[in-house]
């Protein structure tokens, strides 16, 4: 063997050892992998900071045999996990996140499954409270408090009280029939943060007046949610990566709700019947074994709706209102308003939308609600990104119904 040979099959035995090993590294495996094999492999990524997530725990159980296969995820937050073809539930564990769960279906072959996991966030505030009427000083039961997304009603001594919140500054809501509703921001402090509501009667008179109070702005809308009978259909652009996430939603009361969602990375049906969860899998409504989300599908819809509901209606010095005449949008007569931040605003208040009011003064069930929002909102958890809108709200009050599932009703026989 001359010199030139042996030295070529040196460098050729140091190539395969390179390319080897660097195979190895890039699939964390010890082993090939046959086409007979049933192989998960996937990236789980930080939901808000968008990076890896490395030392997760990820396990997934054969529905059928009860058989377990695990892996964890490493420095690039990807993971390679050898099972079984059939039916599983997946589930991903880290310290600093909330668990990820789904059922997930396993062929022969390589099966990916790419997800998103969210940070744990400290709720160390309670905020609690009562609330009574001005005329009588006597506690008013079943009043609707909501503080942010979170909503919950008062017993029979007036009494509430939201045990986990974060941190911040959020807008409550305190409504009930026949009272003045209260829209205020309050700002959460570490322990307990106590109110005390009390609400005016509400003047039939008054119905339709513009508000006097300097502090709002002369218009002013109503939030639907509030009210529970509408859909909604919301196409929300994040930008500037352009990932798309679709909302269709079916309200028929505040407290039950059929949700079909599509986000970017996860998509799929859940429904909300007073206090129970299901998600549909395979054409079936189960109750998921548990819930570890950092918000429901539809908080973000809901988000949006609320903030433009709020600098909608009080004064803010950040924002300019103005209203470009009469149009029909979704089969209601409205009015077109511009909201727009002005140079001065903050990055989490640079609004820039359009919104169409519903204008029915013969018809209270509608009149002064948001049928429709185009345009930019800011993104909360992420400032250096931002969501084009474009959400419908229609059948208001048209007594929409959803289908309960089987499996509620048997639960409740």
């Amino acid at each position: 063997m001359t010199k030139t040979r042996i030295i070529r099959n040196i460098i050729a035995l140091c190539m395969i050892v390179l390319f080897g090993s660097t195979l190895f590294s890039l699939h964390g495996c010890r082993r090939g992998f046959k086409d007979s094999e049933t192989m998960l492999i996937g990236v789980i990524t930080d939901v808000q900071e968008q990076i890896p997530v490395s030392r997760v725990q990820i396990e997934i159980r054969n529905t059928s045999t009860g058989k377990t296969f695990k892996g964890s995820s490493d420095q690039q937050g990807r993971f390679k996990i050898f099972s079984e073809a059939g039916y599983f539930e997946l589930k991903a564990t880290h310290p600093r996140y909330l668990d990820y769960t789904r059922n997930i279906v396993l062929g022969k072959g390589s099966n990916q499954e790419d997800f998103y996991m969210s940070p744990v966030l400290e709720k160390p505030c309670v905020f609690e409270g009562t609330v009574t009427a001005e005329d009588t000083s006597k506690p008013i039961e079943n009043v609707t408090v909501q503080i942010g997304t979170s909503i919950t009603k008062t017993d029979s001594k007036g009494r509430f009280k939201f045990d986990a919140l974060p941190l911040g500054s959020f807008p409550v809501w305190v409504t009930t029939p026949g009272y003045q509703a209260i829209n205020e921001t309050v700002v959460l402090a570490k322990g307990s943060n106590s109110v005390k509501y009390v609400l005016k009667k509400l003047d039939l008179a008054d119905i339709g007046k513009p508000v006097e109070s300097p502090e709002r702005n002369k218009f002013y809308a109503i939030d639907p949610t509030f009210l529970g009978d509408y859909r909604a259909h919301s196409i929300r652009t994040i930008k500037p990566m352009d990932e798309r996430h679709e909302y269709r939603l079916i309200s028929e009361t505040r407290h039950r709700k059929h949700l079909y969602y599509d986000e970017h990375v996860d998509k799929g049906e859940v429904m909300y019947i007073d206090d129970a969860m299901y998600i549909k899998f395979l054409d079936r409504w189960q109750v998921p074994e548990q819930i570890h989300t950092s918000h429901r599908p539809e908080a973000f819809l809901a988000e949006d709706i609320t903030m433009v509901i709020y600098y909608f209606n009080f004064a803010d010095v950040n924002f300019e209102i103005k209203e470009l005449g009469s149009e029909k949008m979704n089969g209601y007569n409205t009015r077109k308003f511009h909201l727009y931040h002005l140079p001065s605003a903050p990055p989490e208040k640079q609004i820039d939308v359009h919104l169409w009011v519903i204008h029915d003064e013969n018809n209270p069930r509608t009149h002064r609600m948001i049928t429709r929002i185009k345009g930019k909102m800011p993104e909360v958890f992420n400032l250096d990104t931002w969501a084009e809108v474009e959400t419908n709200i229609t059948h208001i009050n048209q007594g929409n119904k959803i289908e309960i599932p089987k499996i509620h009703t048997e639960a409740n026989q």
